[in-house]
């Protein structure tokens, strides 16, 4: 009896033994490499993090561009619209700002592809002229001229270059001559770019 007690109490403080020679391994295997568990753990939280960042980041971008691709489409008719010498001369729509051309003499005279910072953005410059590579627009009285073509210059679909201001005392109106005289047009149903966006729309 005893020394089925004795076996007993031997076989317990064995296993007592064993399990705490593993668990000290265990513990020791830990603790050794604990820096490199930690510096990997860290690595991973550090990528993830980065990329929460960039998620971010991304997502402030495109709501920041919403309402410039709003007023991008607003601000420029697209080639599908201008399909035609007419539509695009009804597009400069000369008439809201109290001007007139001969429409009969209007034709196309260049397309220039628009670019910022070297970048090309989506779009084309058409240029139209009546007289040679002027487009003339006219008024009732001078005052009425430059009234208009100061409205006009303030359009962000149209490009306007130097002007010549005349009287016409053949038909009794104020004209001026523009060279170049451009509308421009989006040629791709694309958003603007980060050079497109630098545009003042």
């Amino acid at each position: 009896m005893l020394d089925l007690q004795d076996g007993r109490h031997f076989e317990v403080m064995t296993n007592k033994k064993i399990l705490l020679s593993v668990a000290t391994g265990m513990a020791v295997t830990f603790l050794w490499f604990t820096p490199e568990a930690w510096s990997t753990l860290g690595q991973v939280y550090e990528r993830q993090s980065a990329a929460n960042e960039r998620l971010k980041l991304w997502k402030a971008q495109y709501s920041a561009l919403l309402p410039v691709n709003d007023r991008w489409d607003k601000s420029f008719v697209s080639e599908n619209q201008a399909t035609d010498l007419l539509k695009l001369f009804r597009f400069a729509d000369l008439e809201r700002h109290g001007l007139s051309a001969n429409v009969d003499t209007v034709r196309q005279t260049d397309s220039i592809p628009v670019r910022v910072n070297n970048m090309e953005v989506g779009l084309q410059k058409l240029c139209l002229s009546s007289s040679g590579s002027d487009l003339v627009v006219s008024a009732k009285d001078m005052t009425s001229l430059r009234i208009g073509l100061k409205s006009l210059s303030k359009r962000r679909d149209l490009s306007l270059g130097s002007v010549t201001l005349a009287y016409n005392s053949t038909t009794s109106t104020a004209e001026a001559r523009i060279r170049p005289f451009c509308v421009l047009i989006r040629t791709t149903e694309d958003k603007p770019k980060n050079a497109a966006a630098s545009l003042e729309l």
